[in-house]
């Protein structure tokens, strides 16, 4: 059995890329999909590579559930063609060779609204950092985020602090904005999203220490 015979392999912890390299075995797409489907788990690819995904928070969870709430409940405000998913969406960032399960992934593309199991072309992706992920997040996946042509924003949601890194096409450019105050709304014009940070953090609990 495909996941049995190579699932021992894969970096289950992965707190930075560099741990890919532990992955000695390099994974054809077709290879990827069937171990990814087979597991209870979710597992992201990359040019041969792949790692399980780490655990989440309670704090990680409601953030993710937050915001996603609040871009639904504009989608069927203005009752537009468009979708919100979570977490479990896998998505191909370049074509055979990159697939990640971001936290969220917002898009109005037919196509995509027509897909079962793998998104391509979003207008926004949502990140929401761990200790696990922070140096992906911020390097490898921006990076190869960027890079995807559908795509408009990338939001970086801190989960133990008020702080929302975006990033925003702007023709050929990215402009990149840090938001920190409660009081501030990540606005995605392009996109006709308005996203306060209240609501985003909306019943986050930050951790006291001493």
């Amino acid at each position: 059995m495909l996941f049995s015979q190579k699932s021992t392999i894969l970096a289950e912890n992965s707190q930075n890329m560099a741990e890919l390299s532990l992955a000695n075995t390099v994974y054809s797409p077709e290879d990827y999909f069937d171990i990814d489907q087979q597991s209870k788990d979710r597992y992201e690819y990359e040019n041969g590579y792949i790692w399980a995904m780490a655990g989440t928070t309670i704090n990680h969870n409601r953030i993710v559930l937050n915001t996603a709430f609040i871009i639904r409940s504009i989608i069927k405000q203005n009752k537009r063609k468009c979708d919100i998913f979570a977490e479990n969406i896998r998505l191909e960032v370049a074509k055979k060779s990159v697939y990640y399960y971001p936290d969220l992934i917002f898009t109005c593309n037919p196509l995509d609204l027509q897909e079962k199991i793998t998104l391509h072309n979003p207008s926004l992706i949502v990140e929401v950092l761990s200790d696990s992920s922070f140096v992906i997040d911020l390097n490898h996946k921006l990076d190869n985020y960027l890079k995807m042509p559908s795509l408009l924003y990338y939001m970086v949601i801190t989960q133990d602090d008020y702080k929302v890194r975006l990033w925003e096409k702007k023709g050929e450019d990215w402009i990149y904005t840090a938001y920190s105050d409660l009081a501030e709304i990540v606005n995605l014009s392009q996109i006709d999203l308005s996203l306060p940070l209240a609501d985003i953090y909306e019943n986050v609990i930050f951790q006291v220490n001493g």
